[in-house]
């Protein structure tokens, strides 16, 4: 039987070629409770490929703002992080 060490090292080995997931922007379709967004023309997010954020349920997204989401490392499911911030002009 292999010890803890090998076994981390197997591991770590395995992980070697996984694709790191990228943040991406997405564009609300449709509003809560069921959201749409869309990645782009092709790829729409619904609600069963979301893991939403709790913070997302206090802000009031509308038609056309821009979020924040993140593949899962499958980039089957994706979370919905955060809402994309106006720019701060001074």
């Amino acid at each position: 039987m292999d010890d803890w060490k090998t076994q981390l090292t197997k591991l770590f080995k395995e992980r070697e070629n996984v694709a790191l997931t990228e943040i991406a922007v997405a564009k609300v379709i449709d509003i809560m409770p069921d959201i749409k967004l869309s990645l782009s023309d092709d790829i729409i997010l619904d609600v069963d490929d979301l893991v939403i954020a709790s913070r997302m349920y206090e802000i009031e997204l509308q038609a056309g703002d821009s979020v924040i989401v993140m593949p899962t490392a499958s980039g089957q499911i994706y979370y919905l992080l955060d809402k994309v911030g106006e720019p701060h002009v001074s």
